[in-house]
C-alpha cells in the first residue's frame, strides 16, 4: 500500500517587529533605569548598516534587533542589559541622518561586548554634547551564533554624576582610630580632567569619584592609611594626590591597583618633610578599570610613628666587640625634614641611594679612646624591609634641647654580607671622635616598609691577653626566641642570643682564666639552632652542631697561644690533602669557623657551606682526571660538590668561582666523569659534570657539600678515576696525584702596623727547604719578590717564621711566600691580604694663595685608587675628582676656576673612603 504523505514542516515564526533600525523599539530615556523586556529570537540580520567594528572582531553573525533613544540635553546617555534567557550578548551605537530604504549615512558611535572581563552582557554609557537631542540607534546582537541570544532586558537613562564627581566637590573622611567608614558609589561617574593618568590602574577612562583627607596634627610624625571595601565591583584602583588648591597642580604620593576581580585598594602615605606635613590635604582618587559600577565604603586611620621617627628620638644602640643584631622597624616612619619646625633640627638630605624615605635614627657613642687600627662597623639584615639604605652624621653644633645640627660622614647602599640590598657601612679610624655621638640614619630605597635589624660593632680586639668568637646560627632566619649561650671568663657570665639569622660577639680572657661554655632550651624549633667557639685566627675550639644540647657543654683554660688548634677540615685553611688515587672516606661534622664561601666564589653552591669536608691535591702525572662521591654504602645523603683550580698554590678562601660544580638533587652517585658534557649545573641536573684535563705541578681544591639535614652524620666515599682505558702510553694517560711536598705550611698572616705590614708564618715540618721569599701583589695575581727568610732546612716541629715590609703600597697588599729547597725547586704557599692606610701621605700644595689651578705633589706615593674633594670652611664639598693612576712626579694641576675666592681644605681619599692626607690653601 502506497505511504502516508509527510506532514507538512511548521512555518518559522515571524521575525520581531524591531528586526531593522526602521522598526526599532523607542526607548524612555529617564533619570532612573527602566528595563523593557525583549528578545533576539528569530531575528534576522541587518545589512547595512556594516558588521559593527573594533568590539566584535570575536564575530558579528547577526540575528541583531534595535532600539532608539533620544539623547539628553546633557550630551550624557547610559544603555544597560540585563541577561534572561540570552547567554552572551553585545552592543553598538548608531547615528543617522534617515532610516530610509537604502540605510545610507550611518556612523558607528560605540560599542561594547562585556561590561567586564568574563561578564558576558553589554553597556555602553557616554557623555558627547555633540549629540545632544539625537535619536541614535542601538543595535544587539548575540555574539557568536543564535544559540547565544534569547530573552534580555534593557534600557536608557540619562546618568547623574555622584555628588563627589570632581576633587572640589571632594568627600571628606574623618581619620580616626576605629576606621570610622563613609558610604560611597562609582556609579555613573565621569573622567575628571586636568588632572593626568595615574601611575597605576591604568585604563582608557577614569569614571573617578573623589575624597579629602587630612594628614593628622598628632602625635607628631603620624602619617594615614587609607583603606575601601565593597562588593560587586570589579577591578578598583586608587591614587592619593596633594595640590595647592581643588583646581591646582596635582602631585602623585601613591597609587594602589589590586588587579582582581573584587579586589579593593588601599594605601599609606607618611609625612616625609616636604610636601606631606602634619595639616596637609590629601585629595584621594578611586576608579575602576571596568563598566562594572556599586556601593563602597572608605575610611581613614592615623599611623603611629616609632620612637626613633626623628634624630631626637633616637634608639641608643651598644657598641660591641661583634655583631648582636637587635630587631627595629621603620613602619609607620615618616621621613625626617631637612629642617625640622619645632624641633629644631638641621638633618641635611643623604648624598647616596634613594631619598631617605620613612627613616629612623639611632645613636652610638664612639670609643673613648680611640686605638690604632679601630673601625666601627654598621652591619644590617632583612626582615620585612629588604631593600635599605643608611647614613652616619656627627653633631655639627647644639643639641635636641637647643638647635640640633648634623653633618653626614657617610653613606652606602647595599653592601651586607646578609643581603645584598641592605648597608654596611664602615668609618674609618681617622673619621672617629673619641667619645662623641654618632647619629645613624636608616631608610628605605624600594619595596615595603618593615622589620630589620642593626648592629654596631668595633673592629679592634677586646683589652685582655687572648680574644674568642662566639658565633650564633638560625637556618629559619627568625632568632632563637629566648634559648641562649652563657659564656663564663673567670667569675663572670653573661648571656648571648640573636633575634635574626646570625651574630657573633668576640670576648677578652686572659692567660690562665677559665672559660666555660653553656646551654639554655628555650622553646621549639631548636634543630634550627646552632653556636661555634672560635680561636682568634678562626680556629674552631667547640661547635654545637644543630639541635644543641641544653647545660654545661664546653670549658678550657686559656693559655699561653690562646688555645689556637689546627684548622678543621671543614674550611679551607684545613683541607685534606689527597696524596694519592686510593680511595678515602671523610665525615663533616660541622660549617667549620670560617665562612669560607660567598656569592663571588660559591658557584652553583647556592646555600653557601652546609656541613663539608674540604680537599686539596697536586697533579703529579698528567692526564684526564675524573672522581665519584659515594654516599650509598653509609645509608646515602645529598651530597654536592665544587672544583676550583688549577692554582700554582693553594689559596684559601677560592679567589673566584669553582671551574666544575654540581648541586643535583637527592642521595645519589656525583662527580666528575666522561659522559656528562657540563661544567655546573642547579638542582635539576644529573649529579655529574665533566671530567677535567690536567698538567704536572697544578693544584686543585674540593669542597663536598652535604646539603640535607637529615643526612647530616652520614659518610661519604672519594674515589679518583683517570680516563677509561689509560695505562702506560696510552693516550690520554692516567692521571695521578702525590703528596711530596718539601715543606707544610700551617699559617700565614698580616696585619698593618703603623707604616709597615708585619708577616708571620708557621710550618709544621720541612725538608731541604733553603729560604722562603716573600712576594707582594697589587692585585691578588701578579707578584713580585720583595725579600728573603733563611730557613730552618729540616724539621718535624712547628717553626715559626716573621717579615716586616717596610714600603707596602696604600689599599690592599697581596702576600705569599715561595719556598725554595736546596735544589733550586720549591712550592707557593696560599696568599693573605693586608690593608693598609698611611695616614702621613707627603702631601704639598703650591702655589698658596693660587688662582688659575692648584698643584699638588704627592712626593713618590702612587695615585692608584686615590681621589680628592675640596671643601669650604662651612664643610660643603665644593669639588672633586679622582687622580690619573700616571703622574710625572706624581704631581697633578687642579683647575680653580670653577672655585670662589676664599680658605680651602684639599683632602686626598684612599680605597674605601679614608681621608689619607689633607692640606690648607687659599683661593685668590
Amino acid at each position: 500500500s502506497a505511504s502516508p504523505a509527510p506532514s507538512p514542516a511548521s512555518p518559522a515564526p515571524p521575525p520581531p517587529t524591531n528586526d531593522n533600525p526602521c522598526g526599532a523599539t523607542p526607548l524612555p530615556v529617564g533619570s532612573t533605569c527602566n528595563m523593557v523586556t525583549t528578545s533576539t529570537s528569530w531575528a534576522t540580520n541587518t545589512t547595512p548598516p556594516t558588521t559593527p567594528t573594533v568590539c566584535a572582531a570575536t564575530g558579528y553573525v547577526g540575528y541583531d534587533v534595535w532600539y532608539t533613544a533620544v539623547v539628553p540635553a546633557s550630551g550624557s546617555l547610559a544603555v544597560q542589559t540585563n541577561q534572561v534567557g540570552a547567554s552572551n550578548l553585545a552592543m553598538a551605537i548608531y547615528t543617522a541622518t534617515a532610516c530610509n530604504a537604502v540605510l545610507a549615512g550611518w556612523t558607528q558611535q560605540y560599542c561594547n561586548v562585556d561590561i567586564a572581563p568574563g561578564v558576558l552582557q553589554p553597556f555602553i554609557a557616554f557623555n558627547n554634547p555633540a549629540l545632544a537631542g539625537q535619536t541614535v540607534y542601538i543595535r544587539v546582537w548575540p555574539q557568536g551564533g543564535a544559540a547565544a541570544g534569547g530573552a534580555f532586558e534593557i534600557c536608557a537613562y540619562e546618568p547623574v554624576p555622584p555628588p563627589n564627581d570632581n576633587p572640589c566637590a571632594a568627600t571628606s573622611v574623618p581619620v580616626t582610630p576605629g576606621c570610622t567608614p563613609v558610604s560611597a558609589t562609582n556609579q555613573d561617574a565621569t573622567p575628571t580632567g586636568g588632572v593626568g593618568a595615574p601611575s597605576c590602574g591604568v585604563t582608557t577612562s577614569y569614571n573617578d569619584v573623589w575624597f579629602t583627607v587630612q594628614v593628622p596634627l598628632a602625635p607628631a610624625g603620624a602619617g594615614v592609611i587609607i583603606s575601601t571595601s565593597g562588593t560587586g565591583l570589579d577591578d578598583v584602583a586608587m591614587a592619593v594626590y596633594t595640590a595647592p588648591s581643588c583646581a591646582g597642580a596635582f602631585t602623585e604620593v601613591g597609587c594602589n591597583d589590586p588587579a582582581g576581580a573584587g579586589a579593593m585598594p588601599s594605601l599609606q602615605v607618611n609625612q616625609n618633610g616636604g610636601s606631606i606635613v602634619a595639616g596637609t590635604t590629601l585629595y584621594v582618587r578611586v576608579w575602576n578599570k571596568t563598566a562594572v559600577f556599586g556601593n563602597f565604603s572608605i575610611c581613614a586611620t592615623p599611623t603611629i610613628p616609632p620612637a626613633n621617627n626623628d634624630p631626637c628620638g633616637a634608639i641608643a644602640i651598644p657598641l660591641e666587640y661583634g655583631c648582636l643584631y637587635t630587631g627595629f622597624t621603620n613602619t609607620n616612619a615618616s621621613t625626617t625634614a631637612t629642617t625640622l619646625a619645632g624641633q629644631h633640627l638641621n638633618a641635611p638630605v643623604p648624598t647616596c641611594g634613594a631619598p631617605a624615605t620613612n627613616d629612623v635614627w639611632f645613636t652610638v657613642t664612639a670609643p673613648n679612646p680611640i686605638v690604632a687600627g679601630q673601625s666601627l662597623v654598621f652591619d644590617t639584615d632583612d626582615g620585612s624591609l629588604s631593600n635599605a639604605a643608611m647614613a652616619v652624621y656627627r653633631v655639627a653644633s647644639g643639641a635636641c634641647t637647643g638647635t640640633l645640627s648634623l653633618t653626614q660622614l657617610a653613606c652606602v647602599q647595599g653592601g651586607s654580607a646578609n643581603n645584598a640590598n641592605m648597608p654596611t657601612l664602615t668609618l674609618l679610624q681617622n673619621t672617629l671622635v673619641a667619645g662623641e655621638t654618632l647619629y645613624i640614619r636608616v631608610w628605605r630605597e624600594s619595596g615595603t616598609d618593615g622589620t630589620f635589624a642593626l648592629c654596631a660593632r668595633r673592629t679592634d680586639n677586646p683589652p685582655g691577653n687572648c680574644s674568642y668568637t662566639l658565633r650564633l646560627n638560625d637556618t629559619a632566619n627568625d632568632g632563637w626566641n629566648g634559648s641562649y649561650v652563657t659564656v663564663c671568663v673567670g667569675a663572670v657570665c653573661t648571656n648571648y642570643t640573636i633575634t635574626g639569622a646570625s651574630g657573633f660577639i668576640t670576648f677578652p680572657a686572659n692567660i690562665g682564666q677559665a672559660v666555660t661554655i653553656a646551654y639554655t632550651t628555650v622553646g621549639g624549633f631548636q634543630n634550627q639552632i646552632s653556636y661555634q667557639l672560635t680561636t682568634p685566627n678562626g680556629g674552631l675550639l667547640f661547635s654545637s652542631g644543630t639541635t644543641p644540647a641544653s647545660g654545661f657543654q664546653y670549658a678550657f683554660t686559656v693559655d699561653g697561644v690562646c688555645n689556637v688548634p689546627p684548622a678543621p677540615q671543614e674550611d679551607c685553611a684545613g683541607a685534606v690533602q689527597i696524596c694519592s688515587n686510593s680511595s678515602i672516606s671523610a665525615n663533616p661534622q660541622n660549617t667549620g669557623a670560617v665562612v669560607d664561601l660567598t656569592l663571588a666564589n660559591r658557584g652553583c653552591l647556592i646555600a653557601n657551606e652546609r656541613r663539608g669536608v674540604w680537599f686539596r691535591f697536586q697533579v703529579s702525572t698528567a692526564g684526564q682526571l675524573g672522581f665519584t662521591i659515594n654516599a650509598f654504602p653509609y645509608g646515602g645523603a645529598d651530597y654536592d660538590y665544587g672544583l676550583w683550580g688549577p692554582y700554582a698554590s693553594i689559596t684559601c678562601p677560592p679567589p673566584g668561582p669553582p671551574l666544575r660544580c654540581s648541586w643535583g638533587d637527592g642521595p645519589v652517585l656525583t662527580g666528575l666523569n666522561w659522559v656528562a658534557t657540563d661544567f655546573t649545573e642547579g638542582a635539576f641536573g644529573d649529579s655529574w659534570t665533566q671530567y677535567i684535563t690536567t698538567n704536572v705541578g697544578e693544584w686543585y681544591v674540593l669542597f663536598v657539600d652535604n646539603f640535607y639535614t637529615q643526612y647530616w652524620g652520614t659518610p661519604f666515599d672519594f674515589t679518583f678515576q683517570g680516563a677509561p682505558g689509560c695505562g702506560v702510553g696510552a693516550n690520554p694517560p692516567c692521571a695521578s696525584v702525590s703528596c711530596l711536598l718539601p715543606v707544610e705550611f700551617l699559617d700565614l698572616s698580616g696585619e698593618a702596623i703603623g707604616n709597615t705590614v708585619g708577616l708571620k708564618w708557621s710550618t709544621a715540618s720541612e725538608n731541604g727547604t733553603s729560604h722562603y721569599v716573600v712576594e707582594r701583589s697589587a692585585n691578588g695575581s701578579d707578584f713580585v719578590p720583595i725579600g728573603t727568610v733563611e730557613a730552618v732546612g729540616n724539621s718535624l716541629t712547628p717553626t715559626d717564621y716573621t717579615f716586616v715590609d717596610r714600603a707596602p703600597r696604600q689599599g690592599t697588599n697581596y702576600y705569599r711566600l715561595h719556598q725554595v729547597d736546596i735544589g733550586g725547586a720549591g712550592m707557593w704557599s696560599g696568599t693573605v691580604a693586608v690593608q693598609f692606610r698611611s695616614l702621613h701621605l707627603p702631601l704639598s700644595v703650591f702655589p698658596n694663595p693660587a688662582r688659575e689651578s692648584l698643584s699638588v705633589d704627592l712626593g713618590s706615593s702612587s695615585t692608584e685608587n686615590l681621589a680628592w674633594r675640596m671643601l669650604d670652611m662651612s664643610g660643603r664639598t665644593v669639588a672633586g675628582g679622582i687622580f690619573p693612576t700616571t703622574l710625572d712626579k706624581g704631581t697633578h694641576s687642579i683647575a680653580l676656576t670653577s672655585v670662589e675666592p676664599g680658605s680651602y681644605l684639599l683632602e686626598v681619599i684612599g680605597p674605601g673612603g679614608a681621608v689619607v692626607g689633607t692640606a690648607r690653601f687659599v683661593r685668590e
